[in-house]
């Protein structure tokens, strides 16, 4: 199964961008195969592995407050979860959760050959 993990900063409360996120998959042209899964506070994401949990501890100052987990069936990598979610993210700085001349923050991590990489 493809997946990837979206860390960002939003002011937006988690029913707004839940509701927004719909909005987002349809101008993305988001696949439909993509499972969604949002976190408000990196306290409560429960890490599946402990070198995720390391990159994440270099995050604490960057006042990061939502994890948007993606999940693609096996046929997909985890680099095209990462590519879906890093568009996701780019359409939601674009969308009305973000004010205009607010700073957008945020990261989307995926793992590749048994090390987790910033999807650029």
């Amino acid at each position: 199964m493809g997946k990837a993990y979206g860390f960002f900063r939003c002011n937006t409360g988690r029913e707004a961008i839940e509701i927004e996120l719909k909005s987002i998959r349809q101008v993305a042209k988001i696949p439909s195969e993509l499972e969604l899964h949002l976190v408000e506070g990196l306290r409560n994401f429960q890490f599946e592995y402990p070198d995720l949990l390391e990159i994440v501890e270099k995050f604490k100052d960057t006042n990061i407050n939502y994890v948007l987990e993606a999940s693609l069936p096996i046929a997909f990598s985890n680099k095209k979860a990462a590519f879906e979610l890093s568009d996701i993210l780019n359409q939601a700085y674009q969308s009305p959760l973000y004010k205009e001349g607010e700073k957008f923050f945020g990261e989307v991590l995926y793992k590749d050959e048994g090390q987790y990489l910033v999807f650029e």
